[in-house]
């Protein structure tokens, strides 16, 4: 159903569907463009927020959680797929930016849902919240995070909460 979408609506970027946890609770695999102040409010206990709009039948996030994203091939390829330089965090955050800044969307179609069952070792292994530090950073030192942040501001992205 994803391919046969992205087929047939070629403004799409990268399309996604609804990730549930085992449990059926939907996780927070879309969500507004990180910043370094929404990291540290998580990291105290706070949720980021999951804020997109509405476009017709589809969701518009910042971006989509890597666990299942789809790309027609000649996006992946012209955006350069995913960066190596993210070993393992904000890989998909940062491909998703430079789809956006590309003038393409990144969408998920509420109507199509998956299980995944999260380990989130970064909370709980010292080595893997390293790994996730380090690629945050990486991040928002980025030219891409500072386009993707103008893109997000200038088109309102995040400025309403819908929920699926």
């Amino acid at each position: 159903s994803l391919a046969r979408r992205l087929a047939e609506e070629p403004q799409l970027g990268v399309l996604a569907p609804v990730v549930l946890d085992p449990s059926g609770k939907e996780e927070d695999s879309m969500r507004r463009l990180p910043t370094p102040w929404t990291l540290v409010r998580k990291l105290l206990g706070g949720r980021e927020g999951n804020s997109y709009r509405r476009e017709g039948d589809l969701l518009l996030p910042d971006w989509v959680a890597g666990v299942c994203m789809l790309f027609p091939w000649e996006v992946y390829r012209r955006f350069g797929g995913f960066d190596e330089k993210f070993w393992l965090y904000y890989e998909d955050v940062d491909l998703c930016c430079r789809v956006r800044d590309g003038g393409l969307r990144v969408a998920v179609d509420p109507d199509i849902r998956i299980t995944h069952d999260a380990r989130r070792s970064s909370r709980r292994d010292p080595r893997m919240l390293r790994f996730h530090i380090v690629s945050a950073g990486r991040f928002f030192s980025s030219k891409v995070y500072w386009r993707c942040r103008r893109l997000a501001r200038d088109r309102g992205v995040g400025s309403v909460a819908v929920r699926a």
